[in-house]
């Protein structure tokens, strides 16, 4: 599957990858000419994400999700890149096959259906806001697909970070 990479993921520092397993099935034993059907159930709910720094919680993102079949990912997202009118010409290593897509769009975002659990009824947020160094020093930025080049990580003149105070009282605390 790949998910919608929308501005509201881009602004809130939502990463998702190219493309995702969320099911597979595999046939019986085939001799040569033989061919079966198999179905893949996928639930809405693989369709979520978490959002840590918007709603806090898990979303399903408004726009176009595509489902594809494939012997691998390379294959998976070929065929979804040609579905969306992509070729070799524009980078490909090679060609997909469109009739293996099936694409779905989700008209609004949703910020609730995931939002509470189904097992245990509890109400579904960040617990560990601590445990991103960003919270100890904004100024540090993850590699991102949103800007690919402007994220690349650069490397510190003495060849690593400083752990702040506040750092090093919390984890002093958790001892």
């Amino acid at each position: 599957m790949q998910s919608p990479f929308t501005e509201y993921d881009k602004e809130n520092n939502i990463e998702k990858a190219s493309v995702e397993l969320v099911g597979f099935a595999k046939t019986s034993e085939l001799e040569a000419g033989e061919s079966e059907t198999v179905s893949i159930v996928v639930d809405k709910e693989e369709m979520k994400t978490y959002d840590a720094f918007g709603y806090g919680t898990f979303i399903v993102d408004a726009g176009d999700y595509y489902f594809a079949v494939g012997e691998n990912a390379h294959d998976a997202l070929n065929n979804i890149l040609v579905a969306k009118g992509k070729s070799t010409e524009d980078g490909m290593t090679y060609e997909g096959n469109a009739e293996y897509v099936f694409s779905y769009t989700v008209e609004n975002l949703d910020s609730t259906t995931y939002a509470v659990s189904q097992e245990t009824g509890n109400e579904i947020v960040n617990q560990f806001d601590s445990a991103d160094i960003n919270y100890y020093d904004s100024s540090f930025e993850y590699l991102s697909r949103r800007d690919w080049t402007g994220t690349w990580p650069s490397t510190y003149a003495d060849g690593a970070m400083s752990a702040s105070d506040d750092l090093l009282a919390d984890l002093i605390i958790l001892r």
